[in-house]
């Protein structure tokens, strides 16, 4: 079966800042808040900025609604760049102190079914 990238904010994450605008801290608030939202694209480093609407899903929730879409788990992957990579880039230290996204490996009930259904018939 096929990785499903899934892009998670199921939490605030506000950035505490010094008196120099430099990055103190990472604060994590709401993390049970679920929901409707919308998500504000408007970094420096981008030549336009937009909004981008998304409902916002606690671990369980995810969880519940890939089973209730007929799909199980089989694998969570949480990326997080290298130190060396942080070194190299230091716009990735959010990445390196806190996960951004999961991977999730998903398979499909029915593909399962079919498969040991298949066996089962065989090896008759």
């Amino acid at each position: 079966c096929p990785p499903c990238l899934i892009s998670t904010h199921y939490f605030k994450i506000d950035r505490l800042l010094d008196e120099s605008g430099n990055k103190v801290t990472l604060k994590i608030d709401r993390y049970f808040e679920s929901g409707f939202t919308v998500c504000q694209w408007n970094m420096h480093r981008l030549k336009y900025h937009w909004q981008a609407p998304y409902w916002r899903y606690t671990p369980s929730q995810w969880s519940s609604l890939i089973a209730k879409a007929g799909f199980t788990t089989r694998r969570l992957h949480e990326p997080r760049p290298t130190l060396e990579q942080v070194q190299n880039k230091p716009e990735l230290e959010d990445c390196y102190r806190l996960k951004k996204y999961w991977v999730l490996s998903l398979c499909s009930y029915i593909r399962r079914l079919i498969k040991l259904f298949t066996a089962f018939s065989f090896s008759r």
